[in-house]
């Protein structure tokens, strides 16, 4: 039975946050409060549960867990590009973005950086960069990009807005000037929007509507929509381009790997998207939307006259990223995806895959295994091993519930 504290905060994370019950089962709440009452120094998790029902930064912190910002700088390259394109089509009146949910300085320096090369030189006042997160720590400290940060690299156009700092690449002054950050959450942002008659040119929620409930997923989707300008532009994550064109009624942008939507009559005034340079530190890889065809589909052929066409079949990846569309929380359609990915040969996306399934299943064999397969062929011995000894560890302990069964 699910200690009282506990309890309420389980409650709390699924009526305040909108967390899905599977993101925030007894057993993740409890392991993480125990965690926590050590870090804090207090007796128990039901101290720590009440900490966090009282204090707001710390209830911030135990959302943070469960929905972990996964951003890094130039995420979804294409949707940098569209976004360049988007600032030059309006560098006469400017453009205004919002981020909600960000998850620290990656996005909103990235997207400020296409902002800016898109609008030009000339003027730069015209772009603004408003960027929330319920969680104040994520912006705590100046920007400064390292290690995982960097896995996606620099694309060359935004290479003049950053410098190096030892192995770290800090943001230039002009770039920062533009980005305004502060704790708040989705409703008070749409709230104080509405009130003010605020409209966003860009608005950006990625990776943050995966861990919510249909129904709270869904009104964040439909009163976002509404702050974006006629001709606004929406930036999603790669597995909630379906539900948020379901909830918002806007339309995919059709360029693979964009996961952009925009009120269909003006989705034409954004110019196409180009394909991205190759990025300083990493190569990009331009990934399929989850519900358009597969760039690696084998194309169909006209067929002879007379002979009715035939729905063609969706591959393997199609049917994957179809999958966890309709059920994101579930940990299992990632690894799916991700052994779909791997047997493609794209192991970049096959470690992205594997990884979101971890993070919401830490302790799934499987997905374990192929992580530590994954680690191993590029190179990574030391991060192979480690995953090799967690999935062991699990093997064993799944074996010994078994035999006391």
């Amino acid at each position: 039975m699910t200690a009282p504290q506990t309890a309420a905060v389980i409650a709390a994370l699924r009526a305040r946050s909108g967390f899905s019950a599977e993101a925030v089962a007894a057993e993740r709440v409890a392991s993480f409060l125990a965690l926590r009452a050590r870090e804090l120094g207090v007796a128990g998790a039901e101290l720590a549960a009440s900490r966090a029902l009282a204090d707001p930064a710390e209830f911030a912190r135990l959302e943070a867990h469960f929905a972990p910002p996964e951003t890094w700088l130039f995420r979804y390259p294409a949707s940098f590009e569209l976004l360049r394109a988007f600032a030059r089509a309006r560098s006469s009146r400017g453009v205004r973005a919002l981020i909600v949910g960000a998850g620290g300085w990656c996005e909103p320096c990235s997207i400020a950086a296409a902002l800016l090369d898109g609008i030009g030189d000339a003027q730069p006042t015209r772009v603004s960069v408003e960027a929330i997160d319920r969680n104040a720590a994520v912006f705590a400290g100046p920007p400064r990009f390292r290690g995982m940060d960097l896995r996606a690299g620099v694309p060359p156009f935004a290479a003049r807005f950053f410098a190096a700092d030892g192995d770290a690449l800090r943001p230039a002054p002009d770039l920062v000037r533009v980005i305004r950050t502060r704790p708040s959450s989705a409703e008070t942002q749409i709230d104080e929007s509405r009130r003010a008659g605020e409209r966003f040119d860009v608005i950006a929620f990625r990776n943050v509507a995966i861990y919510l409930d249909h129904a709270s997923r869904n009104a964040i989707f439909a009163e976002l929509a509404r702050l974006l300008a006629d001709d606004g532009v929406m930036l999603v994550g790669h597995a909630e381009t379906t539900a948020a064109a379901s909830a918002t009624g806007l339309s995919p942008d059709p360029a693979p790997g964009t996961f952009a939507l925009a009120r269909a009559n003006a989705a034409a005034s954004v110019a196409p998207v180009a394909r991205p340079e190759p990025a300083r530190r990493a190569q990009h890889r331009r990934e399929p939307s989850p519900d358009q065809p597969s760039p690696h589909t084998p194309s169909s052929h006209k067929p002879p006259p007379g002979v009715e066409p035939t729905a063609r079949e969706p591959d393997d990846e199609t049917r994957a990223r179809s999958a966890i569309a309709a059920q994101p929380s579930d940990p299992r359609l990632y690894l799916t995806l991700a052994r779909v990915l791997d047997a493609k040969g794209d192991r970049d996306g096959a470690r992205e895959a594997v990884v979101r399934a971890l993070y919401l299943d830490r302790n799934l064999e499987d997905a374990l295994v192929l992580a530590a397969q994954l680690a191993a062929a590029r190179g990574d011995g030391a991060e192979a091993d480690h995953l090799r000894a967690r999935a062991l560890r699990i093997h064993l302990e799944h074996k010994r519930a078994e035999g006391g069964a």
